[in-house]
Formats: C-alpha cells, structure tokens, sequence
C-alpha cells in the first residue's frame, strides 16, 4: 500500500468531504498517537494532567478546534478568499490550546503541567498538518499531487 493509496482512502485529496469525514479522520490520526502517549504516562506513573485523563484532555481540545477551524475555513473560502480561509483556520486551530496553556501559565504551579503543554503541543501539530493539507486542497488549480517527472 502506497501513500497515495493511503490519501484515496482517507479521501485526502477530495475538496468536497464533508465536516463529518474530516472529523473522522482528525479523531483518528489523534487517536493513534494519544493511545501510546496513554500507555506511557501509565507506565511512568503519571497522575492528573501528565496522566490519561490529561492526555485525552488535550486530544479533546486538538480535535474540536481542528473540526472547528476546518469547517470555517471551508465556508470563508466559498464566501471570500482562499487567505481569509486561511486565517480564520489558522485562529480557530491555535486559539484554544493557545488559552489552555496562558490559563495553565498563569496558575501557580504552572510548571506541574508541563507534560499536559507538550501533548497539546503533539496534537496540535497533527492537526496543524492535516488542515494545513485540507487548506491547500481547497486553493482552486490546486491537485495536492507534484508530479515532477522527467521523460
């Protein structure tokens, strides 16, 4: 299996999945890191935001502004411009692990969240990867394909 027979299947490439296929896919490719990143904090004895329940927190919060940012920035790009779709995807996406870690900084004990900071940061970089591709697929002329061959 190739990894363009992996972008058919997950349907990568379409610009007309809906927000439900995108959420699938998102909960998913979370999912397959947050599983590991559960068994380890077990492992290594971690307990409140370090533990599972902190890991499945930052998952949550990855995947709702994931959805969020790619189902507005599909509608700004039918109403406006592919960089206004950009943006809006860009703030929605980074804003709210952004305000989880200011609020966990401003706590006293800020420090003692830090394995929580660093599985946002893990998501939010899988999200980040996923929309950014989205985001170039909705760009009218644009294949997500480069296919620089020479004959």
């Amino acid at each position: 299996m190739s990894v363009e027979d992996i972008g058919d299947w997950m349907n990568l490439n379409a610009t007309n999945r809906g927000i439900v296929h995108s959420a699938l896919i998102l909960a998913g490719s979370i999912v397959v890191i947050a599983a590991p990143l559960c068994l380890l904090s077990i492992v290594m004895g971690l307990s409140g935001s370090g533990g599972p329940w902190g890991v499945s927190a930052a998952a949550a919060v990855c995947i709702l502004a994931g959805v969020a940012a790619d189902g507005v920035a599909a509608l700004v790009q039918r109403a406006a411009s592919p960089l206004a779709s950009l943006l809006a995807g860009m703030t929605l996406r980074l804003l709210p692990p952004l305000v989880v870690c200011l609020i966990l900084a401003l706590r006293e004990g800020g420090s003692d969240h830090l394995a929580f900071v660093v599985y946002l940061l893990v998501f939010y970089l899988v999200i980040l990867s996923l929309d950014t591709w989205w985001a170039v697929q909705r760009v009218p002329g644009r294949s997500g394909h480069s296919n620089h061959r020479s004959n």
